[in-house]
């Protein structure tokens, strides 16, 4: 993907939220383990078209307001 797909919002994608009280560890280590076989090229049928897929994980750190505006949250 050109940097300027990548950089576009409408293209980053929130996983999951652990909830309060959720262990954490629980959550990261299926994840970490998907990721890694998605940083390598993961082959998926997605209508009929066979396409690669490759995945990077990023962090934002954000207050609530800010938070809610780059999710698109009015």
């Amino acid at each position: 993907m050109l940097f300027t797909e990548r950089n576009r919002l409408k293209n980053h994608f929130v996983l999951e939220f652990v909830p309060f009280g959720g262990s954490f560890d629980e959550f990261i280590k299926p994840f970490i383990t998907e990721m890694k076989v998605l940083e390598r090229g993961k082959i998926l049928n997605i209508q009929g078209n066979e396409c690669v897929v490759i995945a990077s994980l990023g962090d934002t750190t954000a207050d609530l307001p800010q938070g809610n505006d780059m999710a698109g949250v009015k």
